[in-house]
């Protein structure tokens, strides 16, 4: 198991994630930087435009719920070196 920040990941918090490989890490920063900026959490929400990412919020109605939907691009480059290097 690897632990990375969300700092680490580009975000403003020190929460920290875990898991088995990159893609376990990277759906928990997802997930936290939605949530955030749900809650209206400026911060977060600044972090994801910097990533070139978008928040869109869907709901049927009052009453009906919401699904907000967080879209980062990802790219993976050779040469970036992770804080916490994670395993194959």
């Amino acid at each position: 198991m690897k632990t990375m920040s969300c700092k680490d990941l580009g975000g403003p918090c020190d929460l920290q994630f875990t898991g088995k490989d990159a893609n376990e890490i990277i759906k928990a920063q997802d997930a936290h930087l939605k949530a955030m900026s749900a809650a209206g959490d400026a911060s977060h929400e600044g972090a994801a435009k910097e990533m070139k990412g978008s928040l869109v919020v869907h709901s049927d109605g009052l009453g009906k719920g919401a699904t907000f939907t967080l879209t980062l691009p990802v790219a993976v480059k050779e040469d970036v070196k992770l804080a916490a290097p994670l395993a194959s």
